[in-house]
């Protein structure tokens, strides 16, 4: 028998406002539920939902989890001020060749996290 990912689950403060920014950050649907909201993804991809369910406990260490995200269309610098205006900040950038696997990247944090 094999097992396949069918929700990421992120526990945070504020679920409504996550799947908000995700949702507008992926163009994908937020739908939301007593437990909390989720971003449905594409057909095919799994998981299928990122869901974001509230919890009492107050965020403790850094954020263990990050998603890794390409441009399917236009640039990375036409992303990067996209995710800003819906609140992301920059945190740094890489240039293509430099330590971080020979691709240009940005970095950036989700205000509302």
């Amino acid at each position: 028998m094999s097992l396949v990912v069918r929700d990421l689950m992120i526990d945070c403060a504020d679920p409504h406002s996550l799947a908000s920014f995700w949702g507008a950050v992926l163009r994908c649907p937020v739908e939301g539920s007593a437990e909390g909201c989720g971003v449905s993804l594409p057909e095919g991809n799994q998981p299928s939902m990122i869901f974001f369910r509230e919890v009492a406990d107050a965020k403790q260490v850094k954020n263990r989890l990050h998603l890794d995200l390409n441009p399917v269309d236009g640039t990375l610098a036409a992303e990067v001020q996209r995710l800003t205006a819906l609140g992301a900040t920059v945190l740094a950038r890489y240039g293509r060749g430099s330590r971080q696997l020979g691709v240009s990247r940005a970095i950036a944090l989700n205000s509302a996290l």
